[in-house]
């Protein structure tokens, strides 16, 4: 008997089933993408608190071989002349072979770095762009090299101040609970017990002249271990600067103040809030000034820092200003208590 053979109908997806599954797909992906995003931004985050880790190792290698942390000297702005025309360095820059980059550190030309003609040094304008990837959160989406400007050529603090390609850093030293040039934002934070401190006022072979409200690092000179009197682990000493233009608003735009290579790049004080937006103030002036973003960041809801004791911390941006203060300096007397 001859097999009958047997018809099979061909099932295709019509339109609407089309639709509904593409619907499903993008409300999956709609689902997924900021789980994603929120991972790789964790991710990020982490590698920041590592690099600020690995800094805070570095300070404390230089320490055990210095009797400091490491040393941020602006010679040009030395008062009676005697500093001028010594070597400028960075406290960065000082950190460079304990961060593995003795090479680079072997390359610049000391003799002539804080002289007028630094700027055209060969050995200085290839160190300065170099980037240094432990010095820059990956969660930052600025620009690695601009160009950006410095004092150390002798003028810049008198309306000489040039620009030149250089490499950013996110991270810069504590100077403290004082008002510096950062002070003229426009702003409307009470001053309190900050006091308006010029680069010229505080050199005495210390740290500075003004312990109580002192960070870690000042223009010229950094603290010993022994002048923490507030404890290394109540006292910031390296914390996350992105070095806004504007505000917060605007983070991709780097203010010319971000060079690692300076002594005037690589510190700011701590008075200013975490986040702080100058643009947000009614009258401020913050959107055309350099100097009106400090302790900063592009992680949600904070900053991270490195205390003098080499252990990393997140701080809210809600942060109590009275703890905020206590740990800006390193002999205020504050109790902060937990943070």
């Amino acid at each position: 008997m001859a097999k009958q053979s047997v018809r099979r109908s061909r099932y295709a997806f019509t339109l609407i089933e089309l639709l509904v599954v593409i619907a499903i797909i993008a409300i999956l992906i709609a689902l997924l993408l900021p789980a994603v995003q929120q991972a790789r931004e964790s991710a990020r985050r982490t590698q920041c608190k590592n690099n600020l880790k690995q800094i805070g190792l570095a300070m404390h290698n230089y320490h055990d071989v210095y009797g400091q942390f490491p040393l941020n000297y602006e010679a040009t702005r030395n008062p009676d002349g005697n500093g001028r025309g010594r070597t400028s360095v960075s406290w960065i820059t000082a950190s460079l072979p304990y961060i593995e980059q003795a090479a680079l550190y072997q390359t610049i030309d000391f003799n002539t770095v804080g002289t007028r003609n630094a700027l055209d040094n060969p050995a200085a304008q290839t160190a300065r762009a170099f980037k240094l990837t432990g010095f820059m959160c990956p969660s930052n989406p600025q620009i690695a090299l601009g160009d950006f400007s410095g004092n150390y050529d002798g003028g810049g603090w008198n309306g000489n101040t040039r620009s030149f390609q250089a490499a950013r850093t996110d991270y810069v030293g504590n100077m403290g609970w004082v008002f510096t040039g950062w002070k003229d934002c426009g702003t409307d934070i009470p001053q309190g017990n900050a006091p308006w401190v010029t680069p010229d006022q505080h050199y005495n072979g210390q740290a500075d002249g003004l312990p109580r409200v002192a960070g870690v690092f000042w223009w010229m000179g950094t603290a010993k271990i022994s002048d923490i009197v507030d404890g290394t682990s109540n006292t910031v000493g390296v914390f996350e600067n992105h070095h806004w233009n504007t505000s917060k608003r605007f983070p991709a735009e780097v203010n010319i103040a971000a060079s690692w290579f300076t002594p005037i790049g690589a510190i700011d004080t701590m008075h200013k809030p975490i986040n702080f937006a100058p643009d947000d103030i009614p009258g401020g002036n913050g959107g055309n000034d350099t100097r009106c973003a400090s302790f900063s960041s592009t992680h949600v809801g904070g900053a991270q820092c490195v205390l003098a004791d080499g252990s990393v911390r997140f701080l809210s941006e809600n942060i109590s200003r009275v703890v905020y203060q206590g740990l800006a300096t390193r002999a205020g007397g504050e109790v902060i208590g937990e943070f």
